[in-house]
């Protein structure tokens, strides 16, 4: 697993993940299918824990039978199937969800993890979180715990140097 090696501040702002999503879906330069901006929000969120000791998203990660995914992504993208996905999230009243572009911090994360891991296809992300001792392998296998909530403290430890 590639190792983030920035430094940030322990103050970050909690998002949606939604906000997150359509961040990703701004920001990338690659195209993005609803599996893979799940694991992109899972890398974000993961490197979020590791780097700075909190969340980046308000929701919990579930294991699901094709890895970590957070309930409101896969129902706002599910529609796309495996085709790349052409809009973003909106909330009530037809608002995006968004990160507030003054919080550089979290976007130059979100910047980051599309750099690194943005290229690479979702099947390919999709193996790097089914990775034996994975939060979803203990959960999903270990624990059989189909769907059960991936705690952020399994989240955190997997992203260890």
């Amino acid at each position: 697993m590639e190792v983030l090696t920035e430094s940030y501040s322990q103050e970050v702002t909690v998002y949606p993940a939604l906000a997150v999503a359509n961040t990703i879906i701004r920001r990338t330069k690659f195209t993005v299918s609803p599996m893979k901006l799940q694991k992109l929000v899972y890398y974000a969120h993961g490197w979020c824990l590791r780097l700075t000791g909190n969340p980046l998203i308000d929701e919990n990660f579930e294991a699901w039978k094709y890895g970590p995914v957070v309930s409101s992504v896969y129902y706002a993208f599910k529609g796309f199937g495996n085709r790349d996905i052409s809009r973003t999230a909106y909330g009530q009243g037809g608002i995006p969800f968004s990160i507030d572009e003054s919080d550089v911090q979290t976007l130059k994360l979100i910047e980051r993890i599309v750099e690194i891991y943005g290229q690479l296809d979702a099947h390919t992300l999709s193996n790097k979180t089914h990775q034996k001792g994975s939060p979803w392998d203990i959960v999903y296998n270990q624990q059989s715990q189909v769907n059960g909530t991936i705690e952020d403290n399994l989240i955190k430890e997997n992203f260890q140097p």
